[in-house]
């Protein structure tokens, strides 16, 4: 290999990498290759050209102006015979450009920053536009860049248009180049500029379609791709900052009209080409957290009707779960009545999967199904495919009972209710506020005190029961009727099925007056419903106990093998065959990806992980170097078999410590859902071992005897909660009458005695159908 291919490739590493090491070695190889070159030497113009461009991105990283100096007495020399004609002249005059624009920020000398200019205007003079030649490309960004620079300065609407048109044709026309993704966030620089002055939402859209295209261009661990992502949120940053100013003036009507054009990004923010963990990071960006919520509630002081304000929080939350399921969705209806559209979708969804498996550059396939989408919604009953659902398709996700959608807002608190028939409703809830939400949300001791059910039921639960006329309590449980609750924001954290005055007589309680489900968003319940269920021949029950767990601080959960006992005797009972894998993640996935698997029962350990929700998991033996994760269960794709049941008997399976995480429901018992199951039993947070056996025990029972089907679900663990609160009850009344007898005398009302007791039973829930 000769020396100078050597350097430029310590330069590309560089480039990659960022390690200055590497450019140093490029320079010193290149100082020594021109010190053995005669003065005369035709070859020592292109090396000194090259060890300028080295020294100046040198002192990018050193800020060391002998660096710069140097770069620029050298290139100048260079340069000192005008050769126009020459293909490298333009190159190296634009390279100039950027010598001097260094040495301007550094000295802040305005002769650097007008000679910059004229540079780059000459070198973009003498370059034919788009030329073919490849060098020339970067000579059309840099006088791009200076055209913005001195809008900057000047405030000349003419230089930045000419900026994004120059940019614009550039990326437009060139597709393979190493810095094509510099030009792009270039672009999205300018866009971004042009949209502080015009709001257009032209510039929104294009911008935000720029930066996922240079996201497209880079390697997963690529230096500048923190760069890109954070270009894709400063868009939603700039719509929220201008929303928080109309809504502090409370000019609704301005605000409602900026957070719908902001709301309409946050999916924009998932782009295709992205990984799980690129998604989460710009879903977790503070400007993103809540903006739903707070648009949904301004979306109501501005007089929008109720629809409206609640289809914004179907668009902004849930973005992830949104993005996996249009790789995933099932197009039966599509194939039904335009098979070839259903076939075109269903190859590139397959395209799309396996070119994020491979990271192979997918922008033309993403470009390809998204004019695919516009003519699928062009059909005739397809115009909301794979959109927020209609007011009809909301109807129809309610056919077996209410939808409640609780929002809470700085600006105010409602309660969207969603039936069989008639409108989307909304129900103000005046005594919640946001501030108090926030205080109880503070700890997990908090959200299992008695106290904060009091609270629920007060604020929220008994005015939404009493809107939808359930305001009687059923003795007999398990026949009250069904309701489904959409938490959103901090509330996500709260066992609203939960709420009640349970030490009162007679009792005063969600669970005496409704059997309770959730679902993270009303499109997720309706794709669920929409799912075919395959018939099995033989299903198969996978069951894991993990007593103890090798080499950590984790104790031993002494009732997990019961638990799984107790599961297995009932397994012939519901025509299951039991199926327990070696405790690794692989051979688990194995077993859970078998289309005869119907009901995983997982009993052991969780764990939730506060900075990094898709790495929360399911501890196995191997947990150490991996587990089951949020993401390898997002990865099982099992929908087109829908299995019936994941029962996860862990703590906090769907606990989100992060709360800006918290719309985005990134948790073990959304990502079992989004593999495919139709309904999964979880945890808020951490829950007693031997009452997770007495749980499991009375919920498979009532399957047992019921039969499996979507109602037993939700009605065993219902069952399963009106036994335990016995229990616990029953507890109180003893702890009652020892405090009776050592202070001669009942102390205190019932609702202070609420504030001190911790029921075990709360954290269990239902997602499903």
């Amino acid at each position: 290999m000769k020396a100078d291919e050597l350097s430029s490739l310590f330069v590309r590493r560089y480039e990659e990498t960022s390690v200055i090491e590497d450019l140093d070695l490029a320079i010193d190889i290149n100082e020594r290759i021109l010190a053995l070159l005669e003065r005369d030497d035709s070859r020592r113009m292109g090396l000194e050209s090259n060890l300028a461009s080295k020294l100046g991105r040198r002192f990018e990283k050193s800020h060391q102006r002998e660096d710069i100096s140097r770069a620029i007495q050298l290139l100048s020399k260079v340069l000192a015979k005008p050769n126009p004609k020459s293909p490298s002249w333009a190159p190296r005059v634009s390279n100039l450009s950027e010598l001097f624009r260094q040495r301007f920020l550094e000295t802040g000398d305005m002769d650097d920053f007008n000679h910059a200019f004229e540079l780059a205007e000459d070198a973009c003079k003498s370059t034919p536009t788009l030329t073919p030649v490849p060098a020339h490309y970067p000579v059309l960004n840099t006088f791009a860049i200076r055209l913005c620079e001195r809008y900057e300065r000047t405030g000349s609407g003419k230089d930045l248009d000419l900026s994004i048109s120059i940019l614009d044709k550039l990326v437009s026309a060139v597709r393979e180049h190493r810095f094509r993704s510099n030009w792009l966030r270039n672009l999205n620089v300018c866009l971004r500029k042009r949209y502080d002055i015009t709001l257009s939402k032209t510039d929104i859209t294009r911008g935000v379609k720029v930066c996922n295209m240079a996201l497209t261009e880079l390697s997963a661990g690529h230096v500048d791709k923190a760069l890109a992502l954070s270009g894709l949120g400063l868009w939603v940053q700039a719509g929220r900052m201008c929303f928080d100013l109309c809504a502090a003036n409370k000019d609704w009507s301005h605000a409602f009209t900026v957070a719908k054009q902001a709301i309409q990004l946050l999916p924009k923010l998932t782009s295709r080409s992205l990984e799980l963990a690129d998604k989460q990071q710009l879903l977790g960006n503070k400007h993103v957290a809540w903006f739903a919520s707070d648009a949904a509630a301004v979306a109501l002081q501005a007089s929008q009707d109720p629809y409206t304000a609640l289809e914004l929080l179907e668009i902004g939350r849930g973005v992830l779960a949104s993005s996996i399921e249009e790789l995933r969705t099932d197009v039966h209806e599509l194939r039904d009545r335009h098979p070839d559209l259903a076939q075109n979708f269903t190859r590139l969804q397959e395209q799309l999967s396996r070119s994020r498996d491979f990271e192979i550059r997918q922008y033309d396939t993403s470009k390809q199904l998204d004019n695919l989408l516009e003519e699928i919604r062009a059909k005739a009953g397809f115009e909301r495919f794979l959109l927020a659902p209609s007011p009809s398709e909301m109807r129809q996700a309610a056919k077996d009972g209410p939808i409640v959608t609780i929002n809470v807002s700085e600006h105010r608190c409602d309660a969207f209710l969603i039936r069989k028939y008639g409108d989307v409703e909304v129900v103000p809830l005046p005594d919640l506020n946001y501030r108090d939400t926030e205080e109880y949300s503070r700890s997990e001791t908090i959200l299992t005190q008695a106290s904060t059910l009091v609270w629920l039921w007060k604020t929220i639960a008994r005015p939404v029961l009493d809107a939808l006329g359930y305001t009687r309590t059923i003795e007999a449980a398990g026949s009250q009727p069904r309701v489904w609750w959409v938490a959103t924001g901090l509330l996500s954290k709260f066992p609203i099925h939960a709420a009640g005055l349970h030490l009162s007589r007679p009792f005063h309680s969600v669970i005496d007056r409704a059997l309770s489900s959730y679902t993270s968003s009303i499109k997720a319940l309706l794709e669920a419903r929409q799912r075919k269920v395959q018939p099995r021949i033989r299903p198969i029950a996978v069951l894991i106990a993990m007593k103890d767990t090798p080499g950590s601080s984790w104790g031993p959960l002494d009732f997990a093998t019961d638990e799984i006992n107790m599961v297995r005797k009932l397994c012939p009972g519901l025509c299951l065959q039991v199926v327990e894998p070696l405790r690794h993640k692989p051979e688990v996935l194995i077993h859970l990806g078998d289309p005869a698997m119907n009901i995983f029962h997982f009993a052991g350990h969780g764990f939730t992980d506060s900075k990094n929700p898709s790495n929360s998991k399911l501890i196995l033996d191997d947990w150490e170097a991996d587990g089951l994760t949020v993401g390898s269960l997002l990865d099982l794709n099992i929908r087109k078999h829908s299995p019936f049941l994941a029962y996860l008997s862990a703590c906090g399976t769907g606990q989100v410590k992060d709360a800006k995480f918290l719309d985005e429901s990134i948790h073990i018992i959304s990502a079992c859902q989004l593999a495919g199951f139709r309904h999964v039993v979880g945890t808020l947070w951490e829950v007693n071992d031997k009452v997770c056996l007495e749980m499991a025990r009375t919920f498979y029972n009532t399957i047992r005897d019921a039969g499996m089907t979507d109602e037993s679900v939700c009605v065993g663990l219902h069952q399963a909660m009106h036994k335990q609160r016995k229990s616990w009850l029953d507890r109180v009344s003893r702890d009652r009458n020892a405090r009776s007898k050592r202070k001669g005398s009942d102390q205190g009302s019932s609702e202070d005695e609420e504030k001190e007791t911790s029921p075990l039973w709360i954290p269990y829930v239902h997602f499903g159908i």
